[in-house]
């Protein structure tokens, strides 16, 4: 009759309490200088019209075309869900509205995309940022966060502001419950285990 014994019961627990643990990454932002604090827009590529305005990144200032790209590439885990959040606002002068087109690429393999149109903020005086957020998994070791300027803003005495970009894994379940259900199985092992001892004997 096969039986488990207590010192097998335990290392399988904590095996499994190891196991379950490693596959949720702790919870750490992917995304580098995403404040925009560091000059020169260090860890990020960036084309067309945008500049760095404090701690932001500022498109189509200077009534300038809208037709920026801001993009990071970051490491990431094959079949891992993750959160891309930002914020992102503008200011006007004439009440001309922003947008800008938020994506996550695989390649050339789009994960998830959105147009995203806040209200006005008044970006000039008081920073007026709306949070947006982003879910998707990851397909590869490499994923591409992006920023486009919608090509039919009206930039005339109008600008669109991005700040605190953040990529974040996505914890399913929670570590301390993974714990939780470990130790329940493990008790329910053992429990078992005994009644066939005892039922042996």
């Amino acid at each position: 009759m096969w039986t488990i014994s207590p010192a097998r019961l335990c290392a399988a627990s904590a095996l499994a309490i190891l196991a379950l643990a490693a596959a949720n990454p702790a919870h750490a932002n992917l995304i580098v200088n995403g404040d925009f604090s560091a000059a020169g827009f260090s860890s990020w590529t960036a084309a067309g019209n945008v500049v760095q305005a404090g701690t932001q990144a500022l498109f189509n200032a200077g009534d300038t075309t809208p037709n920026a790209v801001l993009s990071q590439s970051i490491n990431t885990i094959a079949g891992q869900a993750y959160a891309l959040t930002f914020q992102y606002g503008w200011g006007s002068y004439n009440g001309s509205g922003q947008s800008i087109t938020a994506s996550v690429l695989d390649g050339a393999t789009v994960l998830t995309s959105a147009l995203e149109s806040p209200p006005f903020g008044d970006l000039y005086s008081s920073g007026g940022f709306q949070t947006f957020e982003l879910d998707f998994i990851a397909a590869s070791s490499t994923t591409v966060i992006e920023f486009v300027d919608y090509a039919l803003n009206n930039t005339i005495s109008s600008d669109g502001g991005v700040t605190n970009v953040s990529v974040d894994a996505v914890p399913v379940p929670e570590p301390t419950s993974l714990m939780l259900l470990a130790i329940g199985a493990g008790g329910t092992l053992l429990r078992r285990s005994r009644r066939k001892i005892v039922q042996a004997s």
